[in-house]
């Protein structure tokens, strides 16, 4: 299998120079053209987060990566097969820090699939808006 060069982002602070763009999100975005892994995406437990709780929602999500993992595996390496040299940039709404009011906490599903990946992948996967000013590909 090919070292895949991932990373992940917000919607609002993506930019084509991270990279090829690869929603995660329940709900589509359309402001700029990018390929949607819905096997990434939080479907059946995103709007139940707040009564699951944390920890129950990170054991249904793990589980829902898991289930999917080889469909999400061969999806990203098709996709990086075709944009040979460009990292693949996993999007959703949230941004990461203390500055969405959304997520106080921090907590976002796209940074639990970046976890999982690189457990999975042996590979990084930064994500770009902590380095606002630094691009790793």
């Amino acid at each position: 299998m090919p070292k895949l060069n991932l990373a992940t982002a917000s919607y609002r602070e993506y930019d084509a120079s991270m990279g090829v763009a690869v929603g995660t999100s329940v709900g589509k975005y359309q402001a700029f053209p990018m390929t949607q892994l819905s096997a990434l995406a939080p479907y059946g437990i995103f709007n139940v987060r707040p009564r699951l709780g944390q920890h129950e929602f990170h054991a249904r999500y793990l589980a829902r990566l898991d289930a999917h993992g080889d469909t999400i595996v061969a999806s990203l390496t098709a996709l990086a097969n075709a944009n040979p040299r460009r990292a693949l940039v996993l999007l959703c709404w949230c941004r990461i820090g203390s500055d969405d009011p959304m997520r106080p906490d921090g907590f976002c599903h796209r940074r639990m699939a970046a976890g999982w990946l690189e457990r999975r992948l042996g590979v990084p996967v930064p994500e770009l808006t902590l380095m606002r000013d630094q691009r790793l590909f």
